[in-house]
């Protein structure tokens, strides 16, 4: 199942969205979580920020959809700032901005334009626009869930692989490579081979194979 994330200060907008997805996507197998906006600025985005990428580690949301204006307590907190720091961490993970203000949204450099919508015309259920970003938004999440999961399952065999006596020089290069790829799509603080022995050991002994490798041929 997709679990799509929502940010937004105004439930009335957050109903607006859900209401346009499940009108526009009746095939697919899906849920909403409503990220909870503090009430307080201090440090409101690194906060909130922490709970996403808790649940991005640990598959419980698929995509986030985020206002990029976020008003708390008179002070305007833009959603892209949230983009940011999950770009920084999670590069590969789809995140998008729904606003009026496009123009000013898409002025960061981290920000895709094509990952901003327009919001008015997002809420038009009838038009092709809202049709067509909706069926985006499920496309990036299926792309994203596919090669994380591709990429889990591949480590698993290598790891597999390792566990039942192959050759380290070939699996452990193919594993420490995997999971720097995995890094992009989930986070994590702990590898395969860091479960099974310290990972410098591993690169250390893989260096020696290679060498001896050389030196025999």
């Amino acid at each position: 199942m997709y679990i799509i994330g929502l940010i937004d200060d105004e439930e009335s907008e957050l109903k607006k969205i859900r209401r346009v997805i499940k009108t526009l996507c009746k095939d697919e197998t899906y849920n909403f979580k409503s990220y909870l906006v503090p009430n307080k600025t201090e440090n409101l985005v690194e906060t909130m920020f922490a709970e996403i990428l808790e649940d991005i580690i640990h598959e419980r949301i698929s995509s986030l959809i985020v206002d990029y204006k976020i008003m708390v307590e008179a002070t305007k907190v833009q959603g892209t700032e949230i983009l940011k720091m999950i770009k920084d961490k999670v590069p590969k993970f789809p995140v998008i901005i729904l606003t009026e203000i496009v123009e000013e949204s898409m002025q960061p450099i981290y920000v895709d334009a094509d990952k901003v919508y327009r919001k008015k015309d997002f809420f038009k259920i009838e038009e092709d626009y809202a049709k067509e970003k909706v069926y985006n938004i499920f496309d990036s999440m299926k792309k994203y869930v596919n090669q994380r999961d591709s990429l889990e399952t591949s480590i698993k065999d290598f790891k597999e692989r390792f566990l039942n006596g192959e050759n380290m020089s070939n699996v452990i290069p193919n594993i420490l490579t995997l999971e720097s790829k995995l890094n992009d799509f989930v986070p994590v603080d702990q590898t395969q081979i860091d479960k099974v022995f310290d990972v410098n050991k591993a690169k250390e002994i893989v260096k020696l194979i290679e060498r001896a490798n050389e030196i025999l041929e």
